[in-house]
């Protein structure tokens, strides 16, 4: 049985109030399970219905570590045929990532029921620490609308059981040893659904990374109103791997957050294309979207907030793409956003796990509450009365 049920239940709220952040803009991130879950974000997502079982293509990714390489494989969901559409297979898209995101920022809020329960492990006697979420469609559906995506109620359901249905499996093979391979796992342990209201048990992956701290926070107001999957991905990546983030000055560039197109195309984000150059506008209108919202730094060095480097090689004739570097540049509220976040994460490295969850919490009082104040508010949505032209209201 895990320490966790041998703790008392005070334990599980302790938990959860470390996890939960308050703050409508805020969310959490789990960068070893949401940078390496690897959506479709592609337009392709559905197979036809006489698609056999053999034909059925797994989208499968690897990438380097510093120990070796991890191997990533993600099985489509199979839907059951309804009452006017035959069984089919379905991939999760940007739909399942705008629905998951935006149950883990209700998650965050304290806004869904939440508690972990234990659940049988595949040793016998062993139990696994699972967490619950209960939660009303209209509640994720609300939600979603205000940060600008209008899904239906059946889009809502539908793109959670997809996430239910899609398999996900993980091998490593390191530089010295055998590789392990990880039994497939759902994007979500389970899914129950009663009228209205939904309960979801998190996967094992999800729920250990909750349980041992290893989440960070994120401003997911801004993330959510990123129109592209691409982009979302890329402001994850920034706030959850750029540890050497400096304010920009007037003279000086700050140290960039490098993203290359061979990172996005290995962690699954971006499709290979025969020639690079045919993906490379992708890429920059997600950095403009970036910097649409004051994420990015620009300047008379990088006027757009990112400067791009073509990696090349000679051939016969022209010079050949093999690679593409963006160096990208923050914004200093964007700076302040990223230290902030580190210091709220700074009491949950492995040096401090020991400690119970208030006490990690009251060390980071100041942190949190500095994240409650959001740097970077979004522009208010106009007002449909204040786009009529003046002159249709000529004074009499």
């Amino acid at each position: 049985m895990t320490q966790l049920a041998k703790e008392a239940p005070d334990t599980q709220l302790e938990l959860f109030k470390e996890f939960q952040l308050g703050a409508q803009h805020l969310s959490r991130i789990l960068p070893a399970w949401d940078l390496l879950f690897p959506f479709l974000f592609s337009k392709t997502k559905t197979l036809p219905p006489e698609t056999r079982v053999d034909q059925i293509p797994t989208a499968t990714h690897s990438f380097a570590t510093p120990t070796g390489i991890v191997k990533i494989s993600v099985s489509p969901a199979l839907m059951s045929a309804r009452a006017k559409s035959p069984s089919k297979m379905v991939y999760a898209g940007e739909r399942e990532e705008l629905v998951a995101a935006t149950l883990r920022a209700l998650f965050a809020r304290n806004e869904v029921e939440a508690i972990v329960e234990q659940v049988p492990a595949a040793r016998p006697g062993e139990t696994n620490s699972m967490i619950v979420l209960a939660f009303y469609i209209r509640q994720v559906r609300s939600e979603l609308a205000r940060t600008g995506h209008s899904f239906s109620h059946a889009e809502i359901d539908s793109a959670l059981e997809v996430l239910a249905k899609t398999l996900f499996s993980l091998e490593r093979i390191p530089d010295d040893g055998e590789p392990e391979v990880a039994p497939s796992i759902p994007y979500y342990h389970r899914y129950l659904k009663k009228g209205d209201k939904r309960v979801i048990y998190l996967n094992d992956i999800e729920a250990s990374q909750i349980i041992s701290g290893a989440y960070r926070s994120i401003n997911s107001d801004l993330m959510l109103r990123l129109r592209s999957g691409l982009a979302r991905w890329i402001y994850r990546y920034i706030h959850s791997e750029h540890r050497n983030a400096q304010k920009p000055d007037d003279t000086l560039l700050p140290p960039p957050c490098d993203i290359s197109y061979s990172l996005l195309t290995e962690r699954g984000v971006l499709q290979k294309t025969k020639t690079i150059v045919n993906a490379l506008p992708r890429v920059r209108d997600a950095l403009a979207q970036l910097a649409d919202l004051g994420v990015l730094h620009t300047s008379a060095a990088a006027p757009r907030g990112f400067i791009e480097q073509q990696i090349t090689e000679p051939t016969g004739g022209r010079r050949r793409i093999i690679d593409v570097i963006w160096h990208v540049y923050l914004s200093a509220l964007d700076v302040q956003q990223i230290i902030m976040e580190n210091a709220e994460a700074k009491y949950r490295k492995p040096d401090f796990r020991y400690q119970r969850p208030s006490w990690r919490v009251a060390q980071t009082e100041a942190a949190r509450r500095e994240l409650k104040t959001d740097l970077l508010p979004l522009p208010r949505a106009p007002n449909p009365a204040s786009l009529l032209p003046a002159r249709l209201f000529v004074k009499k």
